[in-house]
């Protein structure tokens, strides 16, 4: 009998090591499998100024990435994801920045008494484009990644601005009011600046086109001005059409605002800014515009995501 209970006991233990082993097993599988996700870098007014934090792309494990007392936003991840390049006020004027992934080695690119806004990186990493108003108006420029090279290729007394890169570099999106002054359209140019040919003609303000990821696609928000009985409101929408500007589609039809969208890496999904909650948020939305949903929380706002 006591043969037996020691047997007994000897399997007890045995069991319990090997389900103890199983959950460090699974905890380990399960972290390793956040760390390695995709993620969505964004902008957060959280600690009384605009700082720029990473999160997953189900929201979960933000982390803040930038600690100075001006505002950071605008974030954008380079192809490779080991840089971000962002907008800042920390020296008095909005200039390009770059950093680690991790927050780490910020350092300034454009050092000029105008604003900069808007920095995308080329899909070879060997470039970033972003708008800049050093000309008394927004133009398209085009920089190295260390700040050198400086180059206008938009050229035009119109507003340019929102620049994003084809996934083959070869073109890149903006958007101008160069047809009437007012309307903000969006064109395409190729990567030198030159043969502009544009893409959409609704009356209204086109924001922040961005390619999908297969270049078929480009999303974009559309701002139109409505006059309702009492009040004037502004309703923006994302929607998707061809790469040839054909195929327009209203994926979210909110009567909140919804802006900023960005591609899933995998491009079956975006994520966007939306206001639909009573406040910024970031949502994610099924390119056929199903499966809706916010993944950051009040009192947390979200802006401008990059997901990557």
């Amino acid at each position: 009998m006591r043969v037996k209970l020691v047997k007994l006991g000897a399997i007890t233990i045995r069991l319990s090591l090997f389900a103890f082993l199983l959950v460090i097993l699974c905890q380990t599988t399960t972290h390793s499998f956040v760390a390695n996700r995709p993620k969505i870098v964004f902008q957060s007014l959280r600690e009384n100024n605009m700082s720029i934090y990473v999160m997953n792309d189900d929201g979960s494990y933000p982390k803040r990435l930038t600690h100075i007392l001006r505002d950071d936003g605008l974030p954008a991840w380079s192809p490779d994801r080991r840089k971000i390049a962002f907008v800042s006020n920390r020296d008095l004027n909005r200039e390009i920045y770059v950093m680690n992934a991790d927050g780490g080695d910020q350092r300034r690119l454009t050092i000029n008494p105008a604003w900069e806004f808007y920095p995308t990186w080329s899909p070879d990493g060997e470039k970033i484009a972003f708008s800049s108003d050093r000309n008394g108006n927004q133009d398209i420029f085009v920089m190295n990644p260390d700040g050198t090279r400086q180059t206008n290729i938009s050229h035009h007394p119109a507003v340019e601005r929102s620049p994003d890169w084809s996934p083959d570099g070869k073109q890149i999106l903006f958007t101008s009011n160069r047809s009437d002054g007012k309307s903000f359209q969006i064109y395409l140019m190729n990567a030198d600046g030159s043969n502009v040919i544009q893409l959409s003609d609704r009356e209204g303000i086109h924001h922040t086109p961005v390619w999908s990821p297969d270049g078929e696609k480009i999303a974009f928000s559309f701002e139109s001005f409505q006059l309702k009985p009492g009040y004037f409101t502004r309703d923006a929408d994302i929607y998707l059409m061809n790469a040839d500007g054909t195929n327009l589609i209203n994926l979210t039809r909110n009567p909140g605002r919804d802006l900023e969208p960005t591609w899933s890496p995998d491009g079956f999904k975006l994520a966007f800014r939306s206001t639909r909650n009573g406040s910024d948020l970031i949502f994610t939305i099924n390119r056929d515009g199903s499966n809706v949903k916010p993944i950051t929380e009040l009192p947390q706002t979200g802006a401008a995501p990059d997901w990557y």
